[in-house]
């Protein structure tokens, strides 16, 4: 097997930082750029030098992946540790299961841990908080570590200097597309759905939440209608934002004579093995998923992707738009159908973005266990049974007509996007960071409470400002703010009028004297230049 240039660059890279003393690597490469060919190199000459090596893959599928490429590296004395594979333990290259180690080695005891000189993370950006994967590295404390992903990042934001000492980044999808290793993606966009309320939890939009949010009135654009227009003869696979969501997109593809099936977590594994294998040979042109597919899942024939998930992850946003970039004979292009907002919140994939290890401490752990969720479940109108993860009912073969919620849109043309109008467009889009700096501004000029401004700008993007704006200066505030703010106080003042539509009175909305607090001219340093105090509307009450 060879190598691309870049592939041998980074490959030279890691050499020398290991010769530089560096223990803990972590290789970042786009999405189809190859890093499984760069491992199976890697630990081809680690194994012809003497070495033992241990790779780790968090996810059954992602085992058998590396074992077929390193026997393309002439690497054929590979052990699996695998739960239902039998496992060797006398040769000098295993691939384990990330759980079935944990099982076998940390917790029963049921194994020896393989002995490793050189250890290798596949999607490495999991292991931040993660315990598991934390326990099983900890059994190898004189190990070279490399981890490898796309994104060096975890799904809130945080870098991996905890666990890395070394970043190696490769070229990035723009350099890639450029060379011809990978496809150019064209994006097709709406408007940003109104996810205003919806919860934060883990630096993501809370799971249950946004399906409750995207399965109901008002989805933007009509993701039939739109695919129909944009991509009726490509092979599409749609991110969905839940189980109920993407059941019902799939039956509706169904429902316009388009050959679709839908697969979550909860799919029996032949099942799924069937639906994924039939749209590889065409025989299924759409597959609608809820958080299956995002990683290590290669189909470089497909070229279309519908993102109706969205997510303030980085990461999972590249992950996923990463499932298209591949290169196949005769694929020139893959669209991207954006109607999540995705692109208005992480930008076009071309964009440069220079990874760093950065460290942020992490909070501490609640002491309370989360309960697992409930299982999504069917009942069969016909025979009663009990079953999930399909649409027919696998004892009676009884497919029933509506599984989820109908999906009411807006009427949405999507439009073709590409960086000029990325750029103008964002220029439509409130500034936060401005926002936050004006309502503070507001805030100390009406000598509001401190946490006045906090409660205004969650009330207006329904989440509360980013912490790495807490020492930026107060602004004056435009017309556009203080129309605004004018409009939440006349609306609060007809909820006093009308007993039936009262709302509760909130801090935010409780103005103060001056005394025992930080006047405006205490800000040492301030560019803000308030007009004279005056009473604002609501000292009127």
């Amino acid at each position: 097997m060879n190598l691309h240039d870049f592939q041998t660059s980074v490959i030279d890279d890691l050499t020398t930082a290991a010769i530089k003393g560096s223990r803990r690597l972590l290789l970042t490469l786009p999405t189809g750029a190859g890093k499984t060919h760069v491992a199976a190199n890697i630990i081809r000459h680690a194994v012809s030098n003497g070495n033992k090596v241990l790779m780790l893959s968090h996810r059954r599928e992602l085992v058998y992946q590396p074992q077929n490429i390193l026997e393309k590296f002439g690497v054929t004395d590979v052990a699996l540790m695998l739960s239902g594979d039998p496992y060797v333990t006398c040769y000098p290259v295993v691939i384990a299961s990330i759980p079935t180690m944990h099982s076998w080695v940390v917790r029963r005891k049921k194994e020896q841990a393989p002995p490793a000189d050189l250890i290798v993370v596949d999607e490495a950006h999991h292991l931040t908080g993660s315990k598991t994967w934390q326990d099983i590295l900890s059994l190898y404390p004189d190990a070279i570590i490399l981890g490898m992903t796309a994104t060096p990042i975890s799904r809130s934001g945080k870098g991996l200097k905890a666990y890395f000492d070394t970043l190696i980044q490769g070229p990035s999808i723009k350099d890639l597309t450029d060379q011809g290793y990978l496809v150019p993606a064209k994006f097709f966009a709406p408007s940003i759905p109104d996810l205003a309320g919806v919860k934060i939890r883990n630096g993501d939009y809370a799971d249950e939440e946004l399906e409750k949010r995207m399965d109901q009135p008002k989805l933007i654009g009509d993701i039939l209608i739109n695919w129909e227009r944009i991509a009726k003869d490509r092979k599409t696979v749609i991110f969905a934002s839940g189980v109920k969501h993407s059941i019902h997109l799939a039956e509706s593809f169904k429902a316009i004579g388009v050959k679709a099936a839908h697969i979550d977590g909860n799919t029996d594994g032949r099942e799924r093995d069937r639906i994924l294998k039939d749209f590889a040979s065409g025989e299924i042109q759409v597959v609608c998923n809820c958080a299956v597919l995002t990683e290590g899942w290669d189909s470089p024939s497909v070229s279309c992707l519908v993102f109706a998930r969205p997510t303030k992850s980085l990461l999972l946003y590249l992950q996923v738009a990463g499932r298209v970039l591949r290169t196949h004979p005769g694929k020139k292009d893959c669209y991207i159908i954006d109607h999540a907002g995705a692109v208005y919140e992480h930008g076009l994939l071309t964009e440069d973005r220079e990874w760093k290890l950065e460290y942020i401490e992490e909070k501490e752990k609640s002491a309370k266990i989360k309960k697992a969720r409930e299982k999504k479940t069917i009942t069969c109108k016909n025979c009663k049974s009990v079953y999930s993860g399909m649409l027919t009912c696998p004892y009676c073969h009884t497919t029933p007509e509506v599984h989820g919620k109908p999906v009411a849109t807006y009427e949405a043309y999507l439009q073709a996007l590409d960086a000029i109008e990325m750029e103008e467009l964002r220029k439509l889009q409130p500034n936060k960071q401005e926002w936050w700096q004006m309502l503070r501004g507001y805030a100390i000029h009406k000598y509001y409470k401190n946490g006045w401004a906090w409660h205004k700008y969650k009330e207006k993007f329904g989440v509360g400002p980013s912490s790495q704006w807490a020492n930026t200066q107060p602004l004056t505030p435009s017309l556009e703010v203080k129309s605004w703010i004018r409009h939440t106080q006349i609306k609060w003042a007809m909820s006093k009028k009308n007993p039936k539509n009262q709302t509760p009175r909130t801090e935010s909305t409780v103005p103060i004297q001056s005394h025992g607090y930080a006047r405006i001219d205490a800000l040492a340093g301030n560019s803000y230049q308030p007009e004279q105090p005056e009473m604002c509307e609501e000292n009127f009450e």
